[in-house]
């Protein structure tokens, strides 16, 4: 992390402040939408977990939204095969090489098997 303090920004000029500016507002932006998909996605897994669809727990929801869930349902929930267990974001659907964490998982002992993704019922 960078420490700015305000005695450094005064050694900045106008132009260089306003540049400072722009690019503090287009980082907060980006992580503010990544953050917003992360916690969407999330909140879809586990109301899909649970046995639900997000129009079940929220009858306001509009009809694109309720398309959106089934794209990230079904790509997000469906595909998965393998979790890592030391990283839930990390994810492996079967096809294609094996990531490094699954076979640094299986270099140590663990049993791919036991990687499985488990569908809720």
């Amino acid at each position: 992390m960078v420490n700015v303090t305000p005695e450094d920004l005064k050694e900045l000029g106008y132009h260089q402040l306003l540049i400072l500016q722009r690019d503090i507002e287009t980082a907060i932006k980006s992580l503010r939408s990544e953050n917003k998909k992360s916690v969407k996605d999330k909140i879809l897994i586990l109301a899909h977990e649970s046995g639900y669809k997000l129009h079940d727990l929220f009858p306001e929801i509009s009809t694109k939204e309720t398309q959106e869930e089934k794209k990230i349902t079904k790509k997000r929930f469906f595909s998965k095969k393998y979790i890592n267990p030391n990283n839930e974001n990390e994810i492996w659907n079967g096809a294609g090489a094996r990531p490094k964490w699954l076979k640094e998982l299986i270099r140590t002992g663990t049993n791919l098997e036991d990687l499985l993704f488990q569908e809720a019922a």
